[in-house]
């Protein structure tokens, strides 16, 4: 179990020193941030502001990822950004082989906080006495019934 953990922990380390260098990028580096971005996102909205939500993402992804809650959720998110990032980059090949183990440790990381399901089989309950419906008073309600109707 503790080996479980510690591996989890060195993947979200992982995950989150390349989301770290995003954010950093769009403080120091914003024209290389906003060229990784789709031509249509970026005609649209300034450098400027660009940068800082490409490094509040990344921000607010590292929290979740080290909040502990809905970890699924938060290994999914981080998965599907990586592959969103992948597909609009994708005439770029040296940032596609950068982005390829990003992308495994962060499936590696869903496929484990995959909810489990845990199916219990149901089993037959047997009465400790025979119910008999024909005798009368099989039942112990049937018999304190008799005696506060006399």
């Amino acid at each position: 179990m503790l080996r479980n953990s510690v591996i989890n922990i060195l993947l979200k380390v992982g995950l989150s020193i390349s989301l770290l260098y995003a954010a950093l990028a769009s403080v120091f580096a914003p024209s290389l941030v906003v060229s990784r971005w789709p031509f249509f996102v970026s005609n649209q909205i300034s450098e400027g502001t660009l940068s800082l939500f490409t490094g509040l993402i990344c921000l607010v992804l590292i929290a979740w990822l080290f909040s502990g809650k809905k970890k699924f959720a938060a290994t999914v998110t981080v998965t599907v950004a990586i592959t969103l990032t992948a597909l609009l980059n994708i005439l770029s090949v040296s940032f596609l082989f950068s982005l390829a183990p990003l992308f495994f440790i962060a499936l590696g990381l869903s496929i484990r906080y995959y909810p489990r399901v845990r199916i219990v089989s149901e089993t037959m309950v047997t009465p400790l006495h025979p119910i008999n419906p024909l005798h009368e008073g099989s039942l112990p309600d049937e018999k304190e019934e008799n005696n506060f109707a006399q």
